[in-house]
């Protein structure tokens, strides 16, 4: 009994009740069929032998703990299958994630997945991050699907088999993305981007077929090794913005290096639809609530209730199910998000009204005004919660600093006329923009820390991104500084953008325009990843969650996108402009329209009708 007591521990780690259970595993072998599950955390050599099947169920993450006992700079930890087979097909709503164990995880943290005479080789939505070199396989027939493979040395080494990788993210892998000597493959629309070799053709291979791929952004696209010395055609990718059917840059073969082979290409001029993994959704209504006037103001979910105000000069509590909890009357119309705490709900409305309200039951705890101006009129920014602060943005050029608790004004600071933007807090520094191209930084006591002009007016809150924030002005100049204010890099996107605010999600910067155009740009230097166009223009700012991007334009259409690619996943039409944040809450997506109603769709696997 005490034998047994030890190993249900060591298999079960510090698992309690209710949580996923935790394996711990060390050098073994596995001959047996086994299906991992939960969290399986590898210290050392995992091998799969004899014929033995390792299925690894969805949802399940398998980490790798960062050990390097031979000091080669490359991690020990790994899996090894051999005269076996891994079968990982996990879901979207479900991905299988093979990471490294160390926070922050960084390439050769843990060695590899070595696959050799694999009897059956699957890998579906999955992960892999933080390995020296990925997928490494020999002698096998393997598939990866709807993957990611991210942030290795080497996402791939294939040798001596055949290999399909399709519907795939391989990206910022410091060595090569997909690497493969002398064998059969088929590379087919992957997004393959931000690699220092995108794809990297060892030696002469059996058969290839390498179509269909949008390439950007790496050191090399294409790249031919010291063995290749032969003759490749690759047809039909896309390789960024270039115009014509002509050769990219970004080859490495015989006219880099004589000693070597020649890539020959004949490039799509378009970025290929349909790239990177597959999804599709179904928007299902379930319900809709009707108001007295437009929705502009974004839907925000406090509690289990969606509050939101409207130009019928109604503040409303909406439960998930569509019934109408609550509502108090304003002065005048509300066309911005509220702000929460563990106790109210905080707006402003057309008539300079500050109010908070009870979160329960909508009952006014305190109200406050500011005085009129000659920039009085629709749009305000939201207002915004920081500390024991209630952050006002008013149309006249203040920002308020008011007691949340109370409604007592601590500051009253000019930031430039007028505020149409919401501020953002970051580490408990406010960036507040304005109407005369001014953005103001202050501290939580409303003292300036630092100005900048940016020549036009920032009618668009400022969003966060990893060391910094960016800005996009009114003629849609976009600024990425760190946060003193300096500028790491700027671009001119030659489109106007008005309310809709930049959003950092899933890697990228995203931007939309009233040219109806919606571009996801790495933040770290601007080039473009991907852009969408809509039916109409973008006023909202989009909305981000598990992958997906939602954004709804001023033709009434409510549009979902793949995060990773663009690509159109799912699309609606309301009955009017959409002007505000749609909302995603559970399996449901909300917002608010000019035809008088609040939307509500369940988000169902499966193509649109």
């Amino acid at each position: 009994m005490r034998f047994l007591l030890i190993m249900v521990v060591v298999l079960t780690g510090c698992s309690l009740p209710g949580q996923p259970q935790m394996q711990r595993l060390g050098d073994m072998s596995i001959s047996t069929d086994t299906l991992w599950q939960g969290t399986i955390l590898v210290d050392g050599t995992v091998r799969v032998i004899g014929g033995a099947t390792l299925t690894i169920a969805p949802g399940t993450e398998v980490r790798f703990v960062k050990r390097d006992r031979d000091q080669d700079g490359l991690g020990d930890s790994g899996l090894k299958v051999e005269h076996a087979s891994l079968v990982a097909n996990g879901r979207r709503d479900a991905p299988i994630r093979f990471v490294s164990d160390a926070s922050p995880g960084n390439p050769s943290d843990w060695l590899e997945i070595r696959v050799d005479f694999a009897k059956r080789l699957e890998l579906r939505w999955c992960e892999i991050s933080g390995s020296a070199h990925g997928l490494h396989a020999h002698f096998s027939h393997g598939i990866i699907e709807d993957s990611r493979l991210r942030g290795n040395l080497d996402g791939t080494r294939f040798g001596e088999g055949k290999y399909r990788v399709s519907h795939s993210v391989i990206e910022q892998n410091s060595g090569k993305g997909l690497n493969f000597r002398n064998s059969e493959v088929e590379i087919d629309h992957n997004l393959i981007r931000d690699n220092d070799s995108g794809l990297f053709i060892f030696e002469t291979n059996r058969q290839w077929s390498i179509h269909h791929n949008n390439f950007l952004d790496n050191q090399w696209h294409l790249r031919l090794g010291d063995f290749f010395t032969g003759e490749i055609e690759v047809r039909d990718n896309w390789y960024g913005r270039y115009g014509e059917r002509e050769k990219p840059p970004k080859l490495y073969d015989r006219d880099v290096d004589p000693g070597i082979g020649k890539i020959k290409v004949n490039p799509n001029i378009k970025q290929i639809d349909g790239a990177g993994p597959r999804d599709s959704l179904r928007l299902n209504k379930v319900w809709r609530r009707e108001t007295g006037s437009f929705v502009d103001a974004s839907p925000v979910k406090v509690g289990d209730a969606l509050v939101v105000a409207g130009w019928d000069a109604v503040l409303r509590a909406i439960d998930l199910d569509g019934k109408e909890r609550w509502n108090i009357a304003l002065g005048e119309e509300g066309d911005s998000a509220v702000a929460f705490d563990d106790e109210r709900v905080y707006l402003q409305s057309w008539n300079r009204e500050i109010l908070a309200v009870d979160r329960e039951n909508g009952e006014v705890e305190w109200r406050i005004f500011y005085p009129e101006s000659l920039a009085d009129d629709h749009r305000q920014g939201g207002v915004a919660r920081a500390d024991d602060l209630l952050l006002v943005p008013a149309w006249n050029g203040s920002l308020l600093g008011i007691e949340a608790k109370t409604g007592t004004v601590r500051w009253n600071i000019d930031c430039g006329y007028p505020l149409r933007s919401t501020p953002l807090v970051i580490d408990d520094v406010i960036y507040q923009g304005s109407g005369s191209g001014r953005l103001t930084a202050l501290n939580l006591q409303g003292e300036f820390l630092w100005t900048r002009d940016f020549g036009a007016p920032l009618l668009a809150s400022p969003a966060a991104v990893p060391g910094g924030l960016a800005v996009v002005n009114k003629e849609g100049v976009l600024t990425v500084m760190n946060r003193l204010g300096e500028t790491k890099w700027r671009g001119e996107l030659r489109e106007s953008v008005f309310y809709s605010a930049p959003l950092y999600a899933d890697g990228s910067l995203l931007v939309a325009t009233t040219a109806g155009n919606l571009y996801a740009f790495d933040p770290r230097d601007g080039s473009t990843k991907w852009s969408f166009r809509g039916f109409g223009p973008f006023y909202g700012t989009p909305a981000y969650a598990d992958g997906r991007i939602s954004i709804g334009d001023n033709t009434g259409w409510l549009h979902l996108l793949n995060s990773a690619s663009g690509e159109v996943i799912g699309r609606v039409e309301t009955g009017g402009a959409i002007q505000g944040t749609p909302l995603f809450v559970d399996d449901l997506l909300v917002v608010g329209s000019r035809d008088n109603f609040v939307h509500a769709w369940r988000l169902l696997p499966g193509p649109q009708p």
